[in-house]
């Protein structure tokens, strides 16, 4: 077979390894079958290479300390022998070599939202460091924390390198990122030196949210009371200001539509109002809106197959049948639901409210249909009241709510409607809980927010001094 290794029963006579060109300790296997290749070097951990030439390094560091001097991407090898690529930067702090462990764009921050380095997570391109959007594996950032001492994060590396603004250090023995579990969700945290917009502070504590379920590790530099950095990086700062993650208010804006697409005019406003380039925010209130298209299309599609169902099953049952013979509570929740999509009725009630309302119902179309003279049936806004001993001993279960359909009057049966058919509930007042977290805002998951000078690609790294 063609590049098959010498075997036993095999002769070969290329003669290729005789002087063995394998290094450190590799062994040479002949190619018997004429290629381009007439040899192979098995290479001993951890040296690869045609050769066997090159010695895999346990972080960028130990790279660093071996002469590499090319910032770039490497394979480094852990203690059991895995082996994984990273970029290391060689040359934007002299007496660091640091690993890239997360670096997203804005396009991509709602992946990143909501992960904490602490606990398990999914690896994004994980076993590919690009700009765009990545997360290494954690396995892997565990071992390279057990090897490093310092994390950091900056903006835009890949077309500004390492710049002193917008960018903060500190060291895992004050503040640990990716062990140390956070009690609360904010708190001053210990930081070697931060800068925003210029503002920066030196050996100083910094307000920063970061917590499962809540917060992305970022800062807020509108909001550092009782913190050192309080007033020393709050300048230019707009309330409640993202810096290095979470980016939220963008998504907000165009959500609640003060940001839209083409409106060049609100664009230059948030541009100048978070010092952001008016080029870039338009971009990607340009994204949301194309990522918006299919959303509402395939809501409007999702009620139509919706309302479609409805009807089929309401099709299927013959409650008329079953009033006769007062068996309507034998059916399912949903499909007294479609009763009331049907005759488009607005009603939200328990199992028991929902039976009582369709005999009621059944009964009025069946005296209109027969124009009897005799007084109706009760109208159906009495007969909520008229079932309430029966919803007080009946407790709610997944199965006794539904959800409400709205619409307009009922006609079927009757050729002109009825005002007293055209039962709608007083609507129930609906509270929206506080913010957990008090000062700053309710946690809503929105994806997009920028805050300052250029949008940050947030790009956190480790150096491996130890």
């Amino acid at each position: 077979a063609p590049n098959a290794p010498c075997t036993t029963d095999v002769t070969c006579s290329n003669g290729c390894c005789e002087n063995n060109p394998c290094l450190n300790g590799g062994t040479c296997s002949e190619i018997c079958q004429p290629t381009n290749v007439r040899y192979n070097c098995f290479c001993p951990v951890p040296f690869v290479g045609k050769h066997c030439e090159i010695q895999l390094r346990r972080s960028c560091q130990d790279y660093k300390a071996a002469s590499f001097t090319a910032t770039g991407l490497y394979t480094v090898i852990d203690d059991r022998n895995q082996t994984f690529q990273v970029f290391c930067d060689f040359d934007s702090e002299p007496g660091f070599a640091w690993n890239l462990i997360e670096s997203f764009n804005l396009s991509n921050n709602h992946l990143f939202k909501l992960i904490v380095f602490y606990d398990d997570y999914r690896a994004i391109s994980g076993d590919a460091p690009n700009w765009q959007a990545y997360l290494m594996e954690r396995p892997y950032l565990l071992w390279l924390r057990d090897h490093s001492t310092h994390w950091r994060a900056t903006c835009r590396y890949e077309t500004d390198g390492t710049v002193r603004t917008d960018y903060l250090r500190a060291s895992l023995e004050d503040f640990d990122i990716i062990r140390q579990v956070p009690i609360v969700t904010d708190d001053c945290r210990p930081y070697e030196y931060v800068n925003i917009r210029g503002n920066e502070c030196v050996n100083c504590t910094t307000r920063t949210w970061y917590k499962k379920g809540a917060y992305h590790f970022h800062i807020d530099s509108s909001y550092q009371n009782g913190c050192d950095s309080s007033g020393s990086i709050s300048n230019q700062a707009v309330q409640s200001e993202d810096n290095f993650g979470f980016y939220e208010v963008i998504k907000r804006l165009f959500e609640e539509s003060e940001l839209v697409s083409g409106d060049s005019v609100a664009v230059r406003k948030f541009s100048d109002k978070y010092i952001v380039p008016e080029k870039l925010v338009a971009e990607y209130v340009e994204h949301l809106a194309q990522i918006k298209i299919p959303q509402e299309k395939k809501k409007e599609e999702t009620e139509r197959e919706r309302t479609e169902k409805l009807n089929r099953e309401y099709n299927d049952i013959d409650c008329v049948g079953l009033y006769n013979s007062d068996k309507l509570s034998s059916l399912r929740v949903d499909e007294l639901s479609s009763y009331f999509s049907s005759y488009k009725i607005t009603f939200k009630g328990k199992k028991a409210e929902k039976v009582a309302m369709i005999k009621a119902h059944i009964g009025s179309l069946l005296y209109d249909s027969m124009e009897c003279r005799q007084p109706r049936q009760p109208p159906l806004r009495n007969v909520q009241q008229q079932v309430t001993a029966i919803s007080e001993v009946e407790t709610d279960s997944q199965n006794d709510v539904v959800d409400r359909v709205v619409g307009s009057s009922l006609s079927s049966l009757s050729d002109e409607s009825s005002p007293e058919t055209n039962f709608i509930p007083e609507p129930r007042a609906e509270t929206l809980p506080p913010s957990k977290y008090g000062r700053k805002r309710p946690r809503v998951e929105r994806d997009d927010y920028v805050s300052w000078e250029k949008i940050c690609f947030l790009i956190l790294y480790f150096d491996t001094c130890k």
